[in-house]
């Protein structure tokens, strides 16, 4: 019996992929949200609030010129990989670009399956842009909206007819340990070493 099934959340910058995934878990500042590019750079996990049993993981914006993310792809891939449902954010706002094209190709070429959420549709009945809807129309999709709320309903109900048996952890089988300190102390390498496995981005450069 496994304890929960994991939804990854994933995409280029600034498609919403935090801001739903804040919606979906119902806690509103766990991820950090902002105007500006590439500000998660590490993978947070969150259970989602109204489907028992699935975990949703906010990821790094997927950017293939950002030195950072280039570093950490094949850690990022093989996390899609073990993931039990990948979730790609297009904003449905605007075209795509080269790295939403990149991704989808990357899950392709990896036989990774794949759903689609189009984000940013913030009022009932609005289109996406044609390029979004042309690639988004041969796979299973969602239209919604992480910021207002709207079309979450489809999506979790959706995944409460792929759940499965799980086993609720008790609040008091254990500790929680957070690691702080300035930038370049190693709290990142030390995190992996004691999880075992590379799941935080670790570099010589600050931030």
């Amino acid at each position: 019996m496994h304890a929960h099934k994991i939804l990854a959340l994933v995409g280029r910058t600034n498609v919403g992929k935090s801001t739903l995934f804040n919606a979906l878990t119902r806690k509103r500042r766990r991820a950090i949200v902002a105007d500006e590019e590439g500000v998660t750079r590490d993978f947070l996990q969150e259970p989602l609030k109204s489907v028992k049993g699935w975990v949703a993981v906010d990821t790094p914006g997927w950017d293939e010129r950002e030195p950072f993310f280039m570093a950490g792809r094949e850690r990022y891939m093989t996390f899609l990989a073990q993931a039990d449902c990948v979730c790609v954010v297009f904003d449905g706002k605007i075209g795509l670009t080269e790295n939403d094209y990149g991704l989808l190709e990357k899950l392709r070429s990896c036989n990774i399956p794949f759903i689609v959420c189009v984000n940013k549709m913030d009022r009932s009945g609005q289109c996406p842009h044609p390029d979004v809807q042309r690639a988004s129309t041969p796979y299973t999709h969602f239209l919604l909206s992480g910021l207002h709320d709207i079309g979450l309903g489809v999506f979790c109900a959706f995944l409460k007819q792929h759940n499965i048996d799980y086993q609720e952890e008790s609040a008091t089988s254990g500790a929680h340990v957070v690691f702080v300190g300035r930038p370049n102390v190693g709290k990142s390498t030390l995190f992996n070493a004691l999880i075992g496995e590379n799941l935080t981005l670790v570099s010589d450069t600050p931030g």
